[in-house]
């Protein structure tokens, strides 16, 4: 029988986490988002296309030419944006909006997105001013226009300037010539002028050809870059989007609390529901037992102090749930521990011990922790004889396990303290005393060390018919849980159940019966069974 009703209060949990660390931070962030880009003023984005063309005289055919333009396009898409484009552009547009900073308005060139194998450049601003905008891209795509004519012209203009040069001082050479030839008395042998006049005449013409030659030869090989399509002021604003910047924010809201989540689960190691507790052991959860609120540490025994209690009636809960773990062969050994000290094991122990006896079975509690015991302080027991004498002798000086106050239960206290409490337990006499115990009782329920602790839980689980574990969610880690069914299974133990402990607040509601009412507390003056050895355990236990 397995605790029914707990996925609902988990998955309740699981949605009040989400709630207030996700969904409603996210809630928030796009309710802010919205009410803040709605304040802001419109955006309007103007565009223009530019068109690069290298003539085909520069190239080796038509098909070389379209892709040098490409080329040029994309290098001409980088320059356009540069600082001088922009610099240049605001001289003229302060004319008309003073102080007005073209590269603060989201200046950006691209390739045309219609086909990108064609030399198109994408060029838009980005303005609150529709007008403003459209003007500013076809200024900046003006002044690009000129610097690319301006480049290309420089590229012949020292060529240039060296042909006319020689063509003045030819031009020079000729006027004086012809001065010279004209200032000659009559009869005079002027052939050598005529001769010096033609030489010079005929480099004038070659000047002349080269001049040309050079212009059409620049003309033929200067790219060309031209407004395709002038920007008009658009009509209607790309932005802001209210709704897309909500949505925005309230995605990485949600994504931060869900990686806040998930951060907390990893760093938080702890057990999240018992489900999960369930999940990690192997086996079903037995019972889950409250915190014992207003009690005083020594006030162990609540199911024999308070019968009547909550607590009581957990206790009685996972009895009847470990009777049902084995119908057909029920559990007549079974050891009782945990994955590490404090977890509470003892204590599940001794008042399992007593409400089995309740139940009306003869009951052996046994201390098998010979390192910590602590059964004959709960119980009022004598400790120097008891399960070592057993383990090295052959009796117990003609005692038996120690009867206690509650009908039906005896305890078989741990003995003097050995040097090597591994080694005493793992020996056949000990096997052979759990048969004898089993014998001579309806349930024999065995307390050892926290597995993790040492090897001595590991070692009793091969002579037992199971293990119950008792488990602190609130300090007993995952890896600690898997670490312990490892070790247990690694034995060939068999664990009947988890009995998770000391649930506080709000979790044990999944656990109480709706008639208790939630009040209710044990009577602060409840007494040990022996006031002078005391009955209490040490907290931790």
């Amino acid at each position: 029988m397995i605790l029914r009703g707990l996925n609902l209060g988990i998955y309740l949990r699981y949605v009040r986490l989400w709630l207030f660390v996700a969904i409603l931070p996210a809630i928030i962030a796009g309710a802010f988002a919205y009410q803040q880009t709605k304040k802001e003023h419109p955006i309007y984005t103007a565009s223009g296309v530019l068109y690069v063309q290298q003539p085909a005289a520069a190239s080796n055919g038509p098909v070389a030419d379209i892709g040098t333009s490409v080329q040029l396009a994309q290098t001409y898409s980088q320059m356009i944006t540069q600082p001088r484009v922009a610099v240049a552009a605001d001289r003229i547009l302060n004319r008309t909006y003073y102080g007005y900073h073209v590269e603060k308005h989201d200046l950006r060139s691209t390739l045309s997105n219609v086909q990108l194998q064609t030399p198109l450049i994408s060029l838009s601003v980005t303005d609150t001013n529709p007008q403003r905008a459209a003007l500013a891209v076809n200024v900046v795509g003006r002044v690009f226009i000129a610097q690319i004519k301006q480049l290309n012209d420089s590229r012949f203009a020292s060529d240039l300037s060296n042909l006319n040069a020689q063509l003045n001082n030819t031009q020079t050479q000729i006027n004086q010539l012809t001065t010279q030839i004209a200032n000659t008395p009559v009869g005079t042998d002027t052939s050598a002028l005529q001769s010096s006049l033609t030489t010079y005449q005929s480099a004038k013409q070659q000047l002349l050809t080269s001049i040309q030659n050079l212009k059409l030869t620049a003309d033929e090989t200067s790219s060309s870059v031209s407004m395709y399509t002038r920007a008009t002021p658009p009509t209607s604003p790309t932005g802001p989007h209210p709704l897309s910047t909500a949505a925005l924010w309230a995605f990485l809201a949600l994504a931060a609390g869900t990686a806040l989540l998930y951060g907390y689960e990893y760093v938080n190691d702890l057990p999240s529901s018992p489900d999960e507790i369930g999940e990690l052991v192997g086996a079903p959860v037995l019972g889950a037992i409250s915190r014992f609120g207003g009690l005083r540490r020594r006030a162990s025994l609540i199911s024999g102090a308070s019968p009547n209690s909550p607590m009581a009636e957990e206790y009685r809960l996972v009895r009847t749930n470990l009777q049902f773990t084995g119908i057909d062969s029920p559990a007549r050994a079974i050891v009782v521990t945990s994955p590490l000290p404090r977890d509470g094991k003892t204590t599940t122990a001794s008042n399992l011990a007593e409400v089995f006896a309740q139940g009306g079975m003869a009951v052996t509690l046994v201390d098998a922790d010979l390192r910590r015991p602590s059964m004959h302080r709960i119980f009022g027991v004598p400790m120097d004889e008891g399960l070592t004498n057993l383990l090295v002798a052959d009796h117990l000086n003609g005692h038996k396990p120690h009867p206690v106050d509650q009908v039906n239960l005896s305890v078989l206290a741990s003995g003097p303290l050995p040097p090597n409490p591994s080694d005493l337990l793992g020996t056949m006499r000990m096997r052979e005393i759990v048969t004898q115990l089993r014998t001579d009782a309806d349930m024999v329920l065995l307390d050892s060390p926290p597995v993790l602790a040492a090897s001595d839980a590991t070692i009793l689980a091969t002579m037992s018919d199971g293990v119950v574990l008792v488990v602190d969610p609130r300090r007993t880690r995952r890896r600690d849980i898997r670490a312990t069914r490892e070790a247990i299974e690694a034995v060939g133990g068999r664990i009947l159940g988890v009995v998770i402990n000391r649930l506080s607040g709000r979790t044990k509601l999944y656990y109480h019966y709706a008639y208790y009412p939630s009040s209710y507390r044990p009577p602060k003056s409840l007494a040990p069974r022996n006031k002078e050895s005391g009955t209490g355990t040490p907290a931790g236990r």
